[in-house]
């Protein structure tokens, strides 16, 4: 629907189903949460178009209709009246109230999870098509996310929106459809799709290991620093050997992800996260079953990460279990430890 406004604006409004809704049943609008039917949604790509590829100050450009699946819900009712308790929990780091958006595929497993505005009144977000990604590794003095980045694009069929808010739930459907200018073999999409969760399993594992890394290295820091005052035998080995074992976990952490301490734009090809998302990108290139070149790119990246993981699973037996006793014998609290990580 496009309204007029006969001065100098035009409002778009892009689907008017919601609109249609209320006007056949206007106590939707005192419901606490109500989620309005979603229309159906093509996957389609876009190429980049001529002329301007940025716009400059000053330019009109309209807004398109957002990718995905539309999502409209009405907040009234209770859901006005600021939140309960368990509401409280789903605050964005604006402090924001939000709604809790899943998505479940046919077999009824959480595929996406986002969030998305909870003002009172008409809310509308949008599902970009995609499943759960993976984090990247984490920083320290980062503030962690409930939220995981998109992953790849999901296959054609049925999906169920489920949107939470304060203890309420409600959900519907929406019919997912291929883009109809490629004739891609369905069998075709479900290896592509296939080989795109390996790689994405891959990197979790990859990730795992960063962390567990920095994890190890800030809990040499912690003992160091409470032993910063103790003049004795114990505390010296102590001190040799955790600088030893620092310099050990970068050089460990650089196989992953490069060295950290440069600044500037810096390539690092050859390590493990780089040529996963090297692979990950490839694969999420096109919509075909994968190429065998595709494939390649990914059993190399799986080479360099089985390497890198065994190097860690060493460190970790040997090294890091010799500091911990070590640490035992200090009576402070214990370096933590893992099982060893495996490719799957």
């Amino acid at each position: 629907m496009v309204i007029g406004t006969h001065g100098r604006a035009a409002y778009v409004l892009d689907d008017v189903r919601p609109l249609r809704a209320i006007a056949a049943d206007p106590a939707i609008l005192d419901a606490p949460l109500h989620l309005f039917e979603v229309p159906s949604t093509i996957q389609y790509q876009v190429k980049q178009v001529g002329g301007y590829r940025f716009l400059a100050d000053a330019m009109f450009a309209g807004a398109n209709r957002e990718y995905g699946a539309l999502l409209t819900y009405g907040i009234g009712g209770a859901g006005e009246a600021g939140g309960t308790a368990e509401g409280a929990e789903r605050q964005s780091g604006r402090g924001k109230r939000m709604a809790k958006i899943e998505v479940l595929d046919a077999a009824g497993e959480v595929i996406r999870t986002f969030e998305g505005p909870a003002t009172p009144g008409i809310n509308r977000t949008a599902w970009n098509l995609r499943r759960d990604g993976v984090r990247g590794p984490r920083d320290p003095d980062d503030e962690p996310r409930e939220v995981l980045p998109p992953g790849p694009d999901v296959l054609p069929g049925e999906y169920t929106i489920r949107v939470t808010l304060e203890g309420r739930r409600t959900t519907a459907t929406v019919t997912v459809a291929p883009d109809p200018r490629f004739d891609i073999p369905r069998a075709h999409r479900e290896r592509k799709y296939a080989v795109e969760l390996q790689a994405m399993r891959r990197r979790e594992v990859g990730v795992d290991a960063v962390n567990r890394i920095r994890d190890t290295r800030q809990a040499v820091d912690d003992v160091l620093e409470r032993i910063e005052h103790r003049e004795d035998a114990l505390a010296d080995s102590a001190r040799t050997a955790a600088d030893s074992l620092k310099q050990h976990l970068t050089k460990l952490e650089e196989e992953f992800v490069g060295p950290q301490d440069l600044q500037g734009i810096v390539r690092r090809p050859d390590a493990a996260l780089s040529l996963l998302g090297s692979a990950a990108n490839a694969l999420g290139s096109s919509w075909e079953a994968p190429t065998e070149t595709q494939l390649l790119y990914l059993r190399q990246a799986e080479e360099r990460l089985r390497e890198a993981l065994g190097r860690v699973n060493e460190l970790f037996a040997g090294e890091v279990g010799m500091f911990r006793t070590l640490v035992d014998r200090l009576s402070i609290e214990r370096i933590p430890s893992y099982a060893p990580l495996e490719m799957n």
